[in-house]
């Protein structure tokens, strides 16, 4: 109950924020730019990135108006704080993925001949690599929040990006037509693994660097 309710409560403060200057833009930049003129891989890239920035923002925003002090002021645990983030941040990609889909089947009626189309991003390699990309940068940047002043959040944030956007594209070879990659069942679970450790192992990391934390 605790969690769902730091849920609502940053749900409810930036949720304005996020749909009118990540989300919408990102839809707009997709049809007028991305899909028409663009391979699928910076679609998918332009989308993900668009997803994390909407996770970060609520992490930057608590921090710049240093609101994890009154956060912490309130009846909660920090293990309940740490974990609400978590969540949080599984729900933003989850719509964020199917609002990139929505974008690219709307974007098959207004562009029949576009470079980017439908059926290459609804390929299950697609989903992949998009959600091995978003828990990676997420795994990086994640623990950051609860032990970095803002600067140092910043410089974490980059150290993400690059560090998601080259891994993703050593293991997929987006570059490569989807048939002549080898992309094989225990490859796939392997990934799936990958990133639940990824996961756990930043759950924990923030876990301890918050405990610690002398507020």
């Amino acid at each position: 109950m605790m969690i769902a309710k730091l849920i609502l409560k940053d749900i409810r403060g930036y949720w304005r924020f996020v749909v009118l200057t990540i989300f919408l833009p990102g839809i707009a930049w997709s049809l007028l730019l991305f899909l028409p003129y663009f391979h699928w891989s910076g679609y998918v890239l332009f989308g993900s990135m668009a997803i994390f920035a909407a996770i970060s923002y609520f992490s930057f925003s608590e921090k710049k108006q240093h609101l994890e002090i009154l956060t912490c002021s309130l009846p909660v645990t920090r293990i309940a704080i740490v974990l609400s983030r978590y969540l949080l941040a599984l729900i933003i990609t989850f719509v964020g993925i199917m609002l990139y889909y929505a974008t690219a089947y709307i974007g098959d009626f207004i562009y029949p001949h576009s470079v980017t189309t439908f059926s290459q991003i609804d390929h299950p390699k697609v989903l992949l690599m998009s959600l091995f990309f978003i828990s990676i940068i997420s795994s990086i940047f994640l623990p950051g929040i609860f032990s970095l002043k803002i600067i140092g959040m910043i410089f974490n944030f980059a150290i993400a990006a690059i560090g998601a956007i080259s891994l993703t594209y050593k293991i997929f070879h987006p570059q490569q037509a989807f048939h002549e990659t080898d992309f094989q069942s225990d490859k796939v679970i392997v990934l799936i693994c990958a990133m639940m450790f990824a996961w756990l192992f930043s759950v924990l990391l923030s876990l301890s660097h918050f405990q610690r934390k002398d507020l």
